[in-house]
């Protein structure tokens, strides 16, 4: 009779510790990482950049339907780190959509805009082999402005697969990247130095179209130096960089 009762009092107990835990877990939400490489642990460096959205941050995903295993990864893995921002800052929100199936001409004229192509990839599955397009990109809205965020790595010569392992790991990187060109007010600004024997326009473009997404940048000749050099001083001192490339 005794054990009875000790065994009762025991499943009480154990009762009353579930519902306890219950209703702690009413109160606090918490999400445990168990990748060995710690992917869905935000870096100090991404939630500033996240938390800087005081109003919503609406993510488009391209992926949306049903893909192949190494995309259905991609997918579902873009899903988590999402879910991961919007736990940082609830002004985060997102969907994923077919452009294949969406009959939306803002959408359409959307990716046209912003850049925005299909990916033709080598798929195998089942010892079959075909090309599959995908759209493997995330549109970022926020107060009026827009920008699409990459979430396949181009690597030459790689198979789907490593470019889809690849990208899982820079997937944290590309959405604080796109957010940082969306919620960070450029105010910095650049001067690149022409006319004195720098490098032509072919040779610099890329790496000014790159930093144009997050500074302002203007060309500056020296013309005026012989006949104005303290007002070209002045006008330099304007800028926050020089480039002399």
């Amino acid at each position: 009779m005794k054990g009875k009762h000790t065994f009762i009092k025991q499943l009480f107990l154990l009762i009353a510790g579930l519902g306890l835990l219950y209703a702690i877990g009413q109160f606090f939400y918490v999400r445990i990482d168990m990748t060995k490489d710690k992917r869905y642990t935000l870096a100090s460096v991404t939630k500033d950049i996240v938390n800087q959205a005081d109003s919503p941050v609406v993510v488009d995903v391209l992926l949306g339907g049903k893909f192949p295993p190494e995309f259905r990864k991609l997918q579902s893995e873009t899903r988590q780190l999402l879910e991961e921002f919007a736990t940082e800052n609830s002004h985060i929100k997102f969907s994923f959509i077919n452009p294949m199936e969406e009959e939306s001409e803002t959408l359409y004229k959307t990716i046209e805009e912003l850049g925005i192509e299909a990916a033709q990839v080598s798929v195998t599955e089942s010892g079959r082999q075909s090309v599959e397009v995908v759209f493997p990109w995330a549109i970022a809205h926020y107060q009026g402005s827009k920008v699409a965020i990459p979430l396949l790595k181009n690597q030459l010569g790689a198979t789907t697969e490593d470019r889809v392992n690849s990208s899982l790991q820079n997937l944290q990187y590309a959405f604080a990247d796109g957010f940082k060109k969306l919620l960070t007010e450029r105010s910095k600004k650049i001067a690149v130095l022409k006319g004195n024997g720098e490098l032509e326009d072919k040779y610099i473009f890329d790496f000014i179209s790159t930093i144009r997404d997050y500074y302002y940048t203007a060309p500056f000749t020296l013309d005026s130096v012989a006949t104005n050099p303290s007002g070209t001083l002045k006008a330099l001192r304007e800028f926050d960089l020089i480039i002399v490339a």
